[in-house]
């Protein structure tokens, strides 16, 4: 008797949500292009909803996606390290130095901001779910059992195209 080892593979486990409030810092602005009103919504209390504003649809365009994410995380976390160390720098000197720093890494996470809107439709200024619409289960076979799947699939093509 074979044993056969199953696999399943997903885009991802489960559902992520991906929820990046805007900076609450005075001097702290992500710029975008996309209207602000879903912050205008929230804070006059009006029930909002979630639209698709993109689909990923390779293993690879996911990976592509976490990975810009984790950037711009990463660049806005360092904006908000930057900021609070310019309010406890002891020198004048030191907040300047602070403050150009800070002004380079806002530029530069402003320019990935933007990028991102424009290749997913994500800006830190919303928040977002992630729902994984499809997945790949795939089993653990011999060679000679994966030729016969193949061929019984390519069977199966033939009879639905005729």
């Amino acid at each position: 008797m074979k044993k056969l080892i199953l696999g399943i593979v997903f885009t991802a486990a489960l559902t992520i949500v991906i929820s990046l409030a805007t900076a609450q810092l005075n001097n702290l602005q992500i710029q975008d292009n996309a209207a602000s009103s879903g912050d205008t919504a929230a804070a006059q209390g009006q029930r909002q909803q979630f639209i698709m504003v993109s689909t990923l649809n390779t293993r690879e365009a996911n990976r592509e996606f976490d990975q810009n994410v984790r950037l711009v995380q990463l660049q806005r976390q360092r904006a908000v390290e930057l900021n609070n160390a310019i309010q406890t720098a002891q020198t004048d000197a030191a907040k300047d130095g602070l403050q150009k720093e800070l002004d380079q890494v806002m530029a530069k996470l402003n320019e990935n901001n933007q990028k991102m809107l424009q290749a997913y439709g994500f800006t830190l200024t919303r928040s977002y779910t992630r729902v994984i619409e499809t997945s790949s289960i795939f089993m653990q076979v011999s060679e000679e059992e994966a030729k016969e799947f193949e061929e019984t699939q390519r069977q199966q093509n033939e009879e639905s195209n005729n």
